[in-house]
């Protein structure tokens, strides 16, 4: 899916006292199954753009296009085109098993005509997806799983509806290094089949810096950079504060590219 956004701008208490400008007239285009970082601070907007993305929210102003159509033309099948992960999703597992809690969007719709063994054929693809066996694990209470496949859980909660965009809020926030690095592999994989569009919201994009197709920095409710990460580290340097958002690896290359050493500009992978 082409994610194509115009002039986008969104305010909290519109026309009250409170009112916030969370999102200022940003525009940007993420090419249909790559991958998009966003990076930023907290408070940089993040959050509110992915809800603008997913249909949580409505824009102030702008627009967003999905596959070149104006977004209100799926209102009602917004959020399972744009499946959006938020931050420490496994809090919100509530189904007794795996199995229910995978297959619960078809249970609850009305005008579902699934049959059982189609819904766990669905669960098993949506598992398979994220490295989980569903055969092992169905009928597991969610909660006695470790925290890892918790959270690859939550991410098939999503996938079970095949949206055409993935958005990952923050997806390694709370975890430890080795299930961080599944994590990284898990959308490694994904990438590789080019099933889907993926977003990925950071404050750290260190981890994904060799996933990106693109990368976005968002400061105050702007865009500050956009394009290649090559060309986003770039354009944030001159801005010393937001540079400093920047991986490691960035501040690397520049010093030993200053000490002669040739280093292609798009690599980020530091072995």
């Amino acid at each position: 899916m082409e994610i194509r956004v115009e002039d986008l701008s969104y305010v909290y208490n519109l026309g009250t006292p409170w009112q916030v400008k969370a999102l200022g007239e940003i525009s940007f285009t993420v090419e249909s199954k790559s991958v998009l970082g966003i990076l930023g601070t907290s408070g940089s907007g993040k959050t509110t753009l992915l809800k603008n993305l997913n249909g949580l929210l409505n824009p102030t102003a702008g627009k967003i296009f999905l596959d070149g159509k104006d977004r209100v033309f799926f209102e009602g099948h917004l959020s399972k085109m744009v499946g959006l992960v938020f931050q420490c999703p496994e809090r919100q597992l509530f189904e007794e098993t795996v199995l229910r809690d995978i297959t619960f969007p078809f249970r609850v719709d009305a005008e579902n005509e699934l049959r059982e063994e189609e819904l766990v054929d669905l669960a098993r693809e949506a598992c398979d997806e994220v490295g989980l066996e569903l055969g092992k694990i169905a009928g597991t209470h969610p909660q006695s799983l470790a925290e890892s496949s918790k959270r690859k859980l939550a991410i098939a909660c999503v996938l079970v509806n095949n949206p055409k965009a993935l958005i990952l809020d923050e997806p390694l926030a709370g975890m430890d290094p080795y299930s961080s690095l599944q994590m990284v592999k898990m959308i490694s994989r994904m990438k590789k089949q080019r099933i889907r569009t993926i977003v990925i919201v950071s404050h750290d994009m260190a981890p994904f810096m060799t996933l990106l197709d693109s990368m976005m920095v968002l400061e105050q409710g702007r865009v500050k950079a956009f394009g290649s990460c090559a060309d986003a580290c770039d354009q944030i340097s001159q801005y010393p504060k937001l540079f400093e958002l920047a991986p490691p690896i960035v501040g690397l290359k520049r010093e030993l590219t200053g000490k002669g050493f040739h280093i292609p500009r798009d690599e980020f992978d530091p072995r």
